[in-house]
């Protein structure tokens, strides 16, 4: 006997499954979003905060000196200072790239050693003298993301960066200070086969 009654079939249609996993893939892609937006924080300040101990340290180091230099004299325009910073240590071991380089490479918290070892890519760090080294030095920072370029270029620029702050080029181009993340989106464009460059120069005795 047909009591009139329809019975509904228990469980969801496809379409409803489909739904359903479409709205869990929203809310995970938004919080992936947020993470990812508090992971390039962290990274952020723990590279402007690495990033003044190491000016600091640097000042320190050669305070009282005629310049800054590998053997102490003047007239040393360009040396690679990263291979005394590492034995004095100004830089800590645990940053060292490949004790085989030439010279010797840092890494920074914004990226991770290259796969070999020894690229300057990934977020490499080295230092050098600028001019005759009495009253300059420079930071280079290799191997950027185009989003990691514009936020450590403001963000190394801006308030709270080392203090003693005169230049800043980005892929070879001169910056004003501070260097905005608009300005800085312009130029850190990936180069063709390539990886954006910040080299930031700081005064000696600030």
């Amino acid at each position: 006997m047909n009591s009139g009654f329809v019975h509904k079939r228990a469980g969801f249609s496809l379409l409803e499954f489909a739904i359903v996993l479409a709205i869990i893939g929203i809310v995970l892609s938004a919080l992936w979003g947020v993470v990812s937006m508090v992971r390039e924080n962290i990274k952020r300040e723990e590279t402007s905060e690495q990033m003044t101990a190491i000016v600091g340290k640097i000042r320190d180091y050669y305070m009282g000196r005629p310049c800054i230099s590998l053997s102490f004299t003047c007239g040393s325009s360009g040396d690679v200072l990263t291979d005394a910073l590492f034995k004095s240590g100004l830089l800590l071991p645990e940053q060292l790239r490949d004790r085989s380089a030439s010279p010797l490479v840092a890494d920074t918290p914004w990226g991770a050693s290259a796969a070999d070892g020894s690229s300057l890519a990934n977020g490499s760090l080295i230092v050098r003298s600028v001019g005759d080294g009495r009253n300059s030095f420079q930071v280079e920072l290799l191997g950027l993301k185009e989003s990691s370029c514009v936020a450590l270029a403001s963000s190394l620029s801006g308030a709270g960066a080392p203090k003693g702050l005169t230049a800043m080029t980005i892929n070879g181009a001169a910056q004003g200070l501070p260097t905005t993340p608009e300005a800085a989106a312009g130029v850190c464009t990936t180069p063709s086969g390539a990886t954006n460059t910040i080299i930031i120069t700081y005064s000696l005795r600030p």
